[in-house]
């Protein structure tokens, strides 16, 4: 069984610069991810368990049916520390 799983639907390009994602994570899963450029934006939208961020010194925890909106051009994390499957859709938006 795989503990993540990245699905890309429209990747980024100069004209449109964003790229749209579908993300799954399973019981226990984190992912790291370095900074982005300068003022990169990640939106988040959870569709089935929770959806734990950590960046810039703070954690935030979604459930489904909820949303965030966080700056990406810092060190951050993803987390499932549910007991099921996490299933969430990511908007990443490439100011430059």
């Amino acid at each position: 069984m795989r503990s993540m799983g990245v699905f890309n639907f429209f990747s980024t390009d100069k004209k449109t610069r964003f790229e749209i994602l579908d993300i799954e994570l399973n019981h226990g899963t984190s992912s790291f991810s370095e900074p982005h450029e300068d003022n990169t934006e990640e939106f988040v939208i959870v569709y089935d368990g929770e959806f734990t961020l950590k960046t810039n010194g703070n954690q935030y925890t979604i459930k489904a049916g909820n949303s965030i909106r966080y700056r990406s051009d810092r060190e951050h994390s993803y987390h499932n520390l549910s007991k099921s499957l996490t299933k969430v859709s990511m908007i990443i938006y490439y100011p430059n």
